[in-house]
């Protein structure tokens, strides 16, 4: 069984705080997920959606890819303002 799971990358950088939002079925209910949730956030995070094999580990081949991303909002952070 195939998942989609969705993170959200705050200002696009999933190395600066990111956290997993849920796991989907179904990839068009996980899209909806990010683009609800990115808006919720006002903008300050991407939200990504990634797929894997249910019970497997996650093959860097095949799920690494994105196939689906949110806009980010046209502005950048200000320093000291988040």
């Amino acid at each position: 069984m195939i998942i989609y799971i969705v993170e959200a990358w705050r200002w696009g950088d999933n190395h600066n705080h990111s956290y997993v939002l849920g796991c989907w079925d179904n990839l068009e209910a996980a899209k909806k997920a990010a683009i609800d949730h990115a808006e919720y956030r006002g903008g300050k995070y991407q939200c990504v959606v990634q797929q894997s094999k249910l019970n497997q580990e996650m093959d860097s081949d095949w799920s690494a890819s994105i196939l689906y991303q949110t806009i980010m909002d046209i502005f950048e952070p200000i320093d000291g303002v988040a």
